[in-house]
C-alpha cells in the first residue's frame, strides 16, 4: 500500500499543475482499472499521464436555476459523455 501515498502526492502535483483540483478516486480508478493495465500506467507515471490524455470541462451555471433544473443538466452531461470513472460500478 505504499503507492497510496505516492497516489496522493502526485495528484496534489497534478492539482497545482493543472490548478484544478482532482479527486484521488480518479487516479486510484484509472490504476486498479483492469482496462487500462496495457498502457502501462503506474504510480511513477499517472501524472503524466493524466496531463497528457485527460481533459477536465468546467460548466458554469447559475445555481439560482434551481437543483431540479442542475440535476437535469447533469443527467444529460452524463448521458452525452458517458464519464468512465463517475459515480459507482452499479450506476454505470
Amino acid at each position: 500500500m505504499e503507492y497510496v501515498h505516492e497516489i496522493d502526492t502526485l495528484i496534489q502535483e497534478v492539482s497545482l499543475a493543472i490548478g484544478k483540483p482532482i479527486s484521488r478516486g480518479n487516479a486510484k480508478s484509472i490504476l486498479s482499472d483492469s482496462g487500462m493495465s496495457g498502457l502501462n500506467i503506474d504510480p511513477s507515471n499517472i501524472k503524466d499521464w493524466i496531463k497528457t490524455n485527460c481533459r477536465r470541462i468546467d460548466v458554469i451555471i447559475n445555481a439560482d436555476i434551481g437543483v431540479f433544473a442542475l440535476d437535469l443538466i447533469e443527467g444529460i452531461m452524463h448521458y452525452k459523455y458517458e464519464p468512465k470513472y463517475e459515480g459507482f460500478a452499479s450506476q454505470r
